[in-house]
Formats: structure tokens, sequence, C-alpha cells
């Protein structure tokens, strides 16, 4: 086996891009995740999961920040997230955000629950969270500080 020794040295520090504007994304490998809380003074095993997808900045109005990378995750240990992550799906999957759009992807196969699902003891996800990669999405970009803290938010949208 052999021995790689890095220059972290001589590496640049990797910084997450802020967004401001419009994008389009080309959807990377989807990724489960999860994560032990502390509630109530107890550690909670994996009380924080779900999935995760690298986007690469793939269409922008600066050419300077095509090919900019960011990681969104997608919660789904919350009921109250479940609206959010539609979001990111159907604009994913080409449905778009109106009325019409959520009832032609409830009655589409995108609403059966086992494509969506999350097994955390055998780390493995339903198939259409691994059918998103290699799509792309759009969204409207912007930075919101709270409590000092600089959030990146996406407003999600299908690809023109």
């Amino acid at each position: 086996m052999s021995v790689h020794t890095p220059s972290f040295g001589a590496a640049a520090r990797a910084t997450t891009p802020d967004l401001i504007g419009t994008y389009e994304f080309k959807i990377g490998s989807a990724r489960l995740f999860k994560r032990n809380k502390e509630i109530d003074g107890e550690q909670v095993e994996n009380a924080v999961y779900g999935v995760g997808y690298p986007l690469t900045v793939s269409r922008a109005d600066d050419p300077d920040d095509i090919g900019l990378n960011v990681y969104v995750e997608q919660y789904c240990h919350s009921e109250k997230a479940a609206g959010m992550v539609k979001q990111f799906l159907m604009c994913a999957n080409g449905y778009d955000l109106t009325p019409e759009g959520e009832a032609e992807w409830n009655e589409s196969e995108n609403a059966d629950d086992q494509q969506w699902t999350i097994d955390l003891d055998n780390d493995e996800i339903g198939p259409g969270w691994d059918n998103i990669g290699g799509g792309t999405i759009a969204a409207m970009c912007s930075i919101k500080v709270n409590d000092g803290r600089k959030n990146q938010n996406y407003r999600w949208q299908v690809p023109a």
C-alpha cells in the first residue's frame, strides 16, 4: 500500500460560497446522513437524519460562479420538514411548485412512499433519492442572518 502525505499547508481553505440570485445546479449522488443529538440531557442516536446532495453550479448570472459546489441536506426526521423536502423532490423531478404541479406529483409514481425510504439500520435509501442524482434543479438563492450566523436559503424551481 502506498503512503500519501497531503500538503495542507499549501492548500487553499475551502469555503462555502454565498449564492445570491438565480442558479441552476447539477445534482450529485444522494448520501444518507444521520446524527446523534442531545435531547433533555440525553444523547439520542440518529435523532437527526435525512439525505444530502452535493450540487454544482451549472448556470449562473456571474460566470465566475459556474463550477462552485454546495451541499444541501433534506431533513427527514421531522414531519414539519416534509413540505420543504417535497418542494426539493418535486423540482428535481421536473414538477412545478404550483397546485397543478403538486397534483401531478401526487398522482405519479413519485408519491409512492417506498421510493423515499430511509433505512437507518442498514444505511440504505430508497430508489427515488438515488434517481435524482445526475439531474438538474434551479433555485432562487439568498442569505439570511439568524443570531449572527449566515444561512444559505434556496427557493427551489424547475430548471428553465
